[in-house]
């Protein structure tokens, strides 16, 4: 062959196997894409890529012919390697890959060794008489050098997929765990406030009202403790959508203000509220989420206040003929906070000082909370503060008009009445809790309705096979069968088909609220509830 045939040879194989190289993203493949080529361009007899683990031992390395993988063992190769050092090829006699592990005998050999950068070598076998030639192990070098950073990409890249794939196994078992942990703790929280709430209805001394006041706070700060931990995992695992419906801006505020304007009238603090010009219309968005912050803002002010004036103000900024930007003020005159510390307020677990934690309590969540809806809704927030004299959070949401007007507007105390009576009711309550079901009988009797008790789903077939009801109330988790098998059991039973079935369940996360609609459920009640929660879903999917 004439020296011009062999240049361009030797061309066309550099260039296929600059094609093999980087043609996948997994480690192996890479791997034996560019052996074969090789092996069959240059006649070779074995090609093999060790490569090292994260702590640099050789692992069990990638061989053709694939009969070598089970005669080569990891730890084969690592005195050769330290023979090579930093040079880009060496060269040993042998006469099989295997054996006669490493003589240096000079410049020429049947056996060349090429580092491949930090993590391996390449060792190619060359069976042809005279063995290599300086020129042919120079032509390699620069296809070999751009095969080692295409291996290192692979490295980074399934390393960087075990370490999301990791991170993603971390985070379910995280939600499985508060999922658990929610259940739990909800349980028994809901005989605990459903028992508080049946005594507020009992006379009482006032030294008892004082005591049931107490519990009542304690239980309800418990919960949102738990129910803060479940929405910051919600959150990091984007499994938080936000649920617009409508509802008046106004009312929704105003309502906020009024709770804790009764919580604070222990202290002597004056409040304020002003909203200039609400609007006329419903506002379109999630509501809940919405209160939840204001619930954070204000919860806050009052908390680390203990004299002075906290107002809450409204006003619209910007207006356009589908919405407008609107911007909320809370302003306080409690503790403040130091200028070094304003950046960190809206971080998790943290609070401005430890001090604070240990005299006022809190977890440092409510407000990384506020922080992620706020964002979600495409809003801003920031403080300005100074210590000693007080705080102010202002919050700007760009909020949707919806298409109806507020036709008028009911004073906050003149809501709806949760004691408004219902139907009397034929209700099947399938519950295997004992105190739930004690506070079940309690809430319905006083509602004058009749009241069948079923201890799992399977007995709660069983009794929708043989009744008729108009109402059927459904726990989740329960030993022989679930809410769920049970629920879609009755949904094919002649006489209960088609009743109202409301889900009563422990768990916060949405996966398990969707799963009971999946099944055949209407509606359904986060526990703990109170009876008035528990009506209002009864006279929604009555449509009473």
């Amino acid at each position: 062959m004439s020296d011009s045939g062999k240049i361009i040879k030797d061309l066309s194989l550099l260039y296929e196997l600059s094609l093999a190289v980087g043609s996948s993203l997994e480690t192996q493949e890479n791997c034996e894409s560019f052996l074969k080529v090789l092996m069959a361009r240059k006649n070779l007899s074995a090609a093999v890529v060790w490569l090292k683990d994260e702590s640099g031992h050789f692992m069990t390395p990638f061989c053709l012919p694939e009969s070598l993988n089970k005669d080569i063992k990891p730890g084969d190769f690592a005195a050769c390697r330290e023979k090579c050092g930093d040079k880009p090829f060496m060269v040993f006699e042998t006469t099989d890959p295997m054996a006669q592990r490493y003589s240096i005998t000079g410049s020429q050999g049947n056996l060349a060794i090429f580092p491949l950068g930090d993590f391996g070598c390449l060792e190619l076998l060359n069976p042809k008489a005279g063995g290599w030639s300086i020129m042919e192990l120079n032509q390699l070098i620069n296809v070999i050098k751009k095969f080692a950073v295409s291996m290192a990409g692979c490295i980074a890249h399934e390393s960087l997929l075990a370490e999301t794939q990791m991170r993603i196994k971390a985070q379910k078992a995280e939600r499985q765990f508060l999922a658990a942990m929610s259940h739990e703790i909800r349980n028994p929280m809901h005989a605990v406030i459903g028992t508080i709430d049946i005594l507020k209805d009992t006379p009482l001394s006032e030294e008892q009202t004082e005591s049931i006041n107490s519990l009542k706070y304690s239980s309800d700060l418990l919960l949102s403790l738990l129910d803060n931990v479940l929405d910051l995992s919600k959150i990091e695992a984007n499994e938080l959508p936000l649920i617009e419906k409508d509802f008046d801006l106004h009312y929704l505020l105003y309502s906020v203000f009024i709770n804790f304007e009764n919580r604070a009238r222990v202290k002597p603090i004056k409040m304020v509220y002003n909203f200039s010009d609400p609007p006329l219309n419903y506002i379109v968005g999630d509501s809940t989420r919405i209160n939840q912050i204001f619930m954070n803002l204000l919860g806050n002010a009052v908390k680390f206040t203990k004299e002075g004036n906290i107002s809450v103000s409204a006003r619209e900024v910007e207006k356009t003929a589908e919405g407008a930007l609107y911007e909320f003020r809370i302003k306080d005159t409690g503790i403040g906070i130091e200028p070094e510390q304003l950046d960190s307020v809206f971080d998790k677990f943290k609070q401005a000082e430890s001090g604070i934690k240990r005299s006022y309590g809190g977890t440092g969540l409510g407000l990384a909370i506020v922080k992620e809806l706020v964002k979600r809704m495409d809003g801003s927030i920031r403080v300005e503060s100074e210590p000693g004299k007080g705080s102010e959070f202002i919050l700007e949401l760009p909020l949707r008009f919806s298409e109806r007007l507020i036709r008028a507007r009911l004073p906050i105390n003149d809501g709806p009445n949760t004691e408004e009576s219902i139907p009397k009711l034929k209700i099947l309550a399938v519950e295997d809790d004992p105190f739930n079901r004690k506070l079940l009988s309690i809430i319905v009797k006083k509602w004058g309705s009749g009241l069948t008790m079923a201890e799992n789903g399977a007995i709660g077939v069983q009794l929708a096979e043989q009744e008729e009801y108009d109402l059927i109330l459904m726990d989740i988790h329960m030993p022989i069968m679930d809410g769920f098998e049970a629920t879609t059991r009755i949904r094919e039973t002649e006489k209960n088909g088609m009743t109202p079935i409301i889900a009563m369940t422990a768990s916060a996360l949405l996966e398990e609220k969707n799963r009971a609609f999946d099944s055949g459920m209407n509606a359904y009640v986060t526990k703990p509830f109170s009876s008035a929660t528990l009506k209002k879903e009864i006279t929604y999917v009555l449509g009473i």
